[in-house]
């Protein structure tokens, strides 16, 4: 017998072997019967090491999911498996295994290959094609298009539609330079030979859009050439820069500008570095204070040229300038005697420039002013005027600016103005009609809102409104708002800044309703969404196991782990390391815990994996996923399993029951015979119905006795033949299908 059973692996571990490069075989036990050099090769074991041996107690890690349950299987249903999975033993390998049980009910055998290279190959391509997809996307978003030498557009990207108006079916084989009516800052000769010698130009060109607006674009024109060298299509990535060159000359307007008003006001500037403590001026303050202009102006001579009576006040502005919380600006009026004796009315004005340092927030640089206000102070609205509109211009961007003067209504702005609240370019309406096409509500809202402005004395106002177009689609619109007041503090002009923030709003609405569509979705489906902050152990989850409130807490990893039954920590943990090693990105495991407030045990089911990685070291440092309880699948599972057993048992106790009553009646005559057989089956079968209504706990001694007498219990002309007293008693399933309860019912009656 052993030698046939040892020919059958023989033969099994062949067979396996043309499966796979490596295999084994197991007996019923899961202990290694057979195993080639291959294999053993794999599981750096000898062969004589493993022979005999579980493959549970050899190798540990193979009873985890998904391997052991997937061997379990095979070895239960004696129905052949074949799975890819990392290996158990070597995490780092990807196989490819072929379970198939043995013949004569043996065991199974186990035949692999190992799969890395292939499994690494595919992944890298899908990979690949991701983020070719992605490339190919983005460079749609962009403003880009490819054409010919002749000018004949190629490619059309869905960037450049939105840029220019024209769709890629309307652009795609015509002339670009026809269709856009560009015109290049050099000669188109110097661009095409510029192609041809190093291969790209760049630059900025003035076309005209579909609406006829003129755009200026920055341009990056690059020529590629195929493998024998010969030009192939130019590829231009183009950008809209109208409004930063509008600005940009605006700014350099301004600055022009603000250096003819300093040197026709003779403002001086300086610079003053706090750490080394030097003072750097330009020519004007030492003009103004009357000393050489060749000579160094330091902080001891400036400090000397303050009249006593205004360095009190000077300390103490220049304290609070320095202060990190309050970074108050520099703003001094004060008087100063110059080297000849003569006294002047200047006015140093400043800004703080703060760094962060090792111990906090310091200021570091101190950058102002000094201007004689004794016959130049009317230059001083000028100034402001012009240091509010580079400071527009500077932080606008591409937004649009405004100037509305509140007396007359009258308003101007950039030509980007108009279009962003639909008016024609030429055609700016007043302030009124502007107004009319606020919102419902919103006029009232943002008077509130520029009121409580003006009474808690800022002069800076944000905004968010509704803004109806003449189409009726509603937009949003971002206001900042710089107040210009008069002596009495009243507003007399206003310097805004509007921007369209619609699709943010949008985004930020759809992302709202996504997020608690996703934790409904997730209450419902009896889930608990969480992530872990490696870093710090920190659990955020929607809630706990045995409840459904949508609201998030936070605690500690070691809380939820001290939960967990021991004979499960081991396993929950070596999951936890192995995606925190990065030795594996995702997980499934189920365990045993107690919830907080409840000593019973309960049944979890936990998936989760890599969610987030260091940028640079690309190690994990946060894991997401989800858990539900299981606890009534597993109760279900086991009560199926004892009902399996149970049923099985009472058919066994039933059948030896029923051979004992027929051996044990007279079987003299056949009648009685039969009629005895017949009766003590039928108890039989009543007693087994009342165990089943009291689910197999016992029945009623009463209401067994009053099924088998029932004939002489019964009410007639004289008085019942039996009666049944006494207290109840409860027998427990053995005894009642055992009791003679049909003796007892039909001898006396014999």
């Amino acid at each position: 017998m052993a030698l046939i059973a040892l020919r059958e692996v023989e033969v099994t571990a062949s067979v396996f072997q043309a499966l796979g490069d490596c295999s084994y075989v197991l007996d019923s036990n899961f202990c290694f019967l057979a195993c080639d050099e291959a294999a053993s090769a794999y599981f750096g074991q000898p062969i004589n090491i493993l022979l005999g041996r579980s493959i549970w107690e050899v190798f540990p890690t193979t009873a985890a999911a998904p391997f052991g349950p997937l061997l379990r299987q095979a070895m239960t249903d004696r129905r052949p498996v074949r799975a890819e999975m990392a290996g158990t033993i070597r995490p780092e390998r990807w196989l490819e295994y072929i379970i198939f049980p043995t013949a004569d009910g043996l065991g199974v055998g186990v035949a692999f290959r190992d799969r890395t290279m292939v499994h690494r190959a595919t992944e890298t391509l899908q990979a690949s094609e991701v983020r070719l997809r992605d490339l190919l996307a983005t460079l749609d978003l962009g403003n880009s298009m490819a054409r010919d030498l002749d000018g004949t557009i190629r490619y059309w990207s869905g960037g450049c539609a939105l840029l220019y108006g024209w769709t890629a079916e309307e652009a795609l084989g015509r002339s670009a330079h026809q269709l856009l009516g560009t015109q290049f800052p050099v000669p188109v000769d110097e661009v095409l030979a510029a192609l041809g010698h190093t291969g790209e130009w760049s630059g900025d060109l003035s076309q005209v859009a579909r609406d006829g607006r003129r755009l200026i674009v920055a341009a990056r024109k690059v020529l590629r050439r195929d493998a024998e060298g010969r030009p192939v299509p130019v590829l231009e990535a183009l950008t809209d820069v109208t409004a930063q060159r509008e600005a940009e000359a605006a700014l350099a307007e301004s600055e022009a500008r603000l250096a003819l008003a300093t040197a026709a006001a003779e403002i001086g500037i300086w610079d003053w570095t706090l750490s080394a403590d030097r003072l750097i001026c330009t020519l004007h303050v030492p003009a103004i204070c009357g000393l050489d202009p060749a000579a160094e102006v330091t902080l001891a001579l400036a400090w000397r040229l303050v009249r006593p009576c205004d360095r009190r006040r000077m300390i103490q502005a220049l304290r609070e300038a320095r202060d990190p919380e309050r970074r108050a600006r520099l703003d001094l009026a004060c008087r100063i005697r110059r080297p000849d004796g003569t006294v002047r009315q200047v006015v140093i004005q400043g800004e703080p420039v703060f760094a962060e340092r090792a111990a906090g927030t310091a200021a570091v640089r101190l950058v102002g002013t000094l201007r004689d206000v004794t016959e130049r102070w009317q230059m001083q609205e000028e100034r402001l005027s012009n240091e509010t509109r580079l400071r527009l211009a500077l932080g606008a961007g591409r937004m649009a600016v405004s100037d509305a003067d509140l007396l007359q209504g009258r308003v101007t702005g950039s030509a980007e103005l108009a279009r962003l609240l639909s008016f024609p370019d030429d055609a700016l309406p007043d302030l009124d009609t502007i107004r009319a096409r606020f919102a419902p509500g919103e006029r009232a809202r943002l008077r509130v809102a520029w009121a409580a402005a003006l009474a808690n004395g800022e002069q800076f106002l944000e905004a968010e409104f509704r803004y109806l177009r003449p189409d009726g689609e509603m937009r949003w619109l971002m206001l900042r708002t710089e107040f210009i007041v008069d002596a009495m503090k009243r507003p007399t002009r206003v310097m805004d800044v509007v921007l369209d923030i619609t699709e943010r709003r949008r985004t930020e609405e759809a992302l709202r309703e996504s997020e608690s569509r996703l934790r409904l979705a997730v209450a419902a489906a009896g889930l608990v969404s969480w992530e872990i902050d490696i870093d710090t152990g920190i659990v955020r989850r929607s809630a706990s196991v045995r409840q459904t409130s949508l609201t998030f807490e936070e605690i500690p990893l070691s809380d939820i782990l001290g939960r967990i039954h021991p004979e499960d920590r081991a396993g929950v943990d070596g999951w936890l390391a192995g995606i925190a090693e990065g030795r594996f990105e995702e997980f499934a495991v189920e365990y045993r815990l107690r919830t907080a407030g409840d000593e019973d045990w309960h049944w979890a089911e936990t998936h989760g994996a890599v969610a987030d990685r260091d940028r640079v070291t690309g190690r994990p440092v946060r894991i997401a996923g989800i858990t539900r309880d299981i606890t009534e699948r597993k109760q279900a599972e086991e009560r199926q399993a004892l009902l399996a057993r149970e049923v099985d048992h009472r058919a066994k106790n039933a059948l030896a029951v029923v051979q004992a009553a027929l051996r044990l009646t007279p079987k003299e005559d056949s009648d009685a015979y039969t009629r005895a057989v017949e009766g003590r089956v039928a108890a039989l079968a009543r007693a087994r119905t009342l165990l089943a209504r009291g689910r197999w706990s016992g029945a009623e001694l009463r209401t067994l006795l009053e099924g088998e007498l029932a004939p002489f219990l019964a009410e007639g002309a004289g008085a019942p033949r039996a009666r049944l007293t006494g207290p109840p008693v409860l027998l427990w399933p053995a005894a009642a299908r055992r009791f003679p309860w049909h003796s007892m019912s039909w001898r006396p009656t014999r």
